[in-house]
């Protein structure tokens, strides 16, 4: 917890990948300024590589202060990383036929940079 009150009148903002994701870490007494946000990674490759749908499960994912988190720059909210593959390698969307794939793999760049919080585009 002291690291925050170290870093404090540093120009950095911290990021947490810390999974699976605690709230806590972010809070006002923290160590940390942001965390990956899993659960939005996760909702949207369940619900965009298959055929289900779960509207309060979107509002949840949608509204980090839902979660537990104080402010909505505390998320960092991402599809890929060093650690994972894009959505169209992810098993659910290697089922579906490549145009269909493709189309709901740029719904989940849309839900990427527009949803609350602060996108992480990876580069990989």
């Amino acid at each position: 917890m002291k690291r925050k009150k170290t870093a404090r009148h540093k120009p950095f903002y911290n990021i947490a990948e810390h999974i699976p994701e605690l709230p806590e870490l972010v809070a006002a007494v923290g160590p940390m300024d942001g965390c990956w946000h899993k659960s939005f990674r996760i909702f949207t490759i369940e619900n965009l590589g298959a055929k289900t749908f779960d509207i309060e499960k979107l509002k949840q994912v949608l509204e980090p202060k839902q979660q537990g988190y104080q402010n909505t720059t505390n998320v960092i909210n991402y599809l890929a990383s060093h650690d994972r593959s894009h959505l169209l390698a992810e098993a659910s969307f290697r089922d579906i036929d490549q145009e269909a794939a493709f189309k709901r793999a740029k719904l989940g760049a849309v839900l990427l940079v527009t949803a609350v919080g602060i996108p992480l585009l990876w580069m990989g």
